[in-house]
């Protein structure tokens, strides 16, 4: 199933191809400008690429180049020589007449593929491919529904809630292998799949899947860790030195300011932007609020890194950087922890506003010689 991830990449293709150009085709072997979505003569050859945007889309012509299409109701009528890219927010019909020589890449709510193409991937709650229909090549299907009562001529990768292979009157064909993934296994009919069939379960995915988000989340906490530990080590060195101050000498002092911040900030965004007095500040202080949170972790893992090694008096680097990296990674791997996650999530968040605000709005430097003070008389 590892195929399928390249329909992820394909829907962002999708959408960047379809909204980057004006919405036209021409035919670069006559003197007039035809567009595609014109279907008053079927016999248009449009010798170009094809760009069709609109609430409803009839691609009536002969394409000869890949055709992009962003719309709602899109209906394909025609034949496309290249490629076929398409991202509809609403349902995607193939007529019997219509014919694509390459690839199709569909990201929509419906798709009924009465037409023949080299291979399809597609992602959409509900896929048809009718008896007589299908690809040469393969299948690589995210659905809902998947009723599949055509011809795949190679490989066919279905993952579906719903996965319809056979009806009373049909039953659909694979020539090569048949990978699905479903609810629960299915009896695949005799004759169906030429090669091997082979079921994934949600479980087996869903590990795959957390196993997966648990690495790229370590990855993350190392990358971002380090990012935020050296930009305070090389350019807010006294920043770091006054936030482990105060977290360690007016610990309630911070957490209360950060308690104030967290609630207080969301609040007055809304109010800045309700009242339309100040939209922009409001959005802008949302912005900040959200990218503080996101770093707090990152913040909290660089202060208490410096705060241990600042008492053990060992070098800051590169032992203290390797310290901020592994608190961060605890603090990740905590937050993971169902319930409490979400309790540890709001605790740390708190204590990172608490650690900025304070540090902006109050005198670092007596914080700083406290601290000088308490170690002289603690030698």
């Amino acid at each position: 199933m590892k195929k399928l991830r390249n329909i992820i990449i394909t829907m962002f293709l999708v959408i960047i191809l379809s909204i980057s150009t004006i919405c036209f085709a021409a035919d670069t072997n006559e003197t007039q400008n035809t567009t595609a979505t014109d279907s008053s003569d079927t016999t248009t050859v449009v010798k170009d690429d094809a760009y069709l945007y609109g609430e409803d889309v009839n691609l009536s012509q002969i394409v000869d180049g890949n055709v992009y299409i962003f719309g709602k109701n899109i209906t394909i009528s025609g034949e496309v020589k290249g490629n076929l890219f398409i991202c509809s927010t609403g349902d995607v019909t193939f007529e019997d007449s219509s014919y694509v020589d390459g690839s199709t890449y569909i990201v929509a709510k419906n798709v009924t593929f009465n037409t023949f193409s080299s291979s399809l991937y597609v992602a959409c709650n509900e896929l048809t491919i009718p008896m007589s229909h299908g690809t040469y090549k393969d299948l690589y299907a995210i659905t809902n529904k998947t009723t599949l009562l055509g011809t795949i001529g190679r490989n066919a990768y279905i993952s579906a809630t719903d996965f319809v292979i056979s009806s009373d009157s049909s039953q659909g064909s694979v020539s090569g292998n048949l990978t699905y993934s479903t609810e629960t296994e299915m009896q695949i009919p005799s004759g169906v799949v030429s090669g091997e069939s082979n079921y994934i379960s949600p479980a087996t995915n869903n590990k795959f899947t957390n196993f997966l988000d648990v690495i790229i989340g370590i990855i993350n906490s190392i990358f971002a860790a380090s990012l935020v530990y050296l930009l305070y080590r090389f350019f807010l060195e006294e920043g770091l030195e006054k936030s482990s101050s105060c977290l360690a000498h007016h610990f309630g002092k911070v957490f209360l300011t950060g308690l104030i911040a967290f609630i207080a900030i969301p609040i007055l965004s809304v109010i800045l932007i309700a009242a339309q007095i100040g939209l922009t500040i409001g959005l802008l202080l949302l912005m900040i609020y959200v990218a503080l949170i996101g770093i707090s972790p990152y913040i909290l893992a660089s202060v208490l890194a410096r705060r241990i090694y600042n008492n053990k008096k060992f070098s800051k680097m590169p032992l203290e950087y390797l310290l901020a990296i592994l608190i961060a990674v605890v603090i990740g791997a905590l937050q993971l922890i169902p319930y409490i996650g979400i309790i540890i999530t709001l605790f740390i968040s708190i204590l990172g506003f608490g650690v900025i605000i304070y540090n902006l709005f109050f005198n670092g430097k007596n914080h700083k010689n406290e601290v000088i003070s308490k170690e002289n008389l603690a030698n």
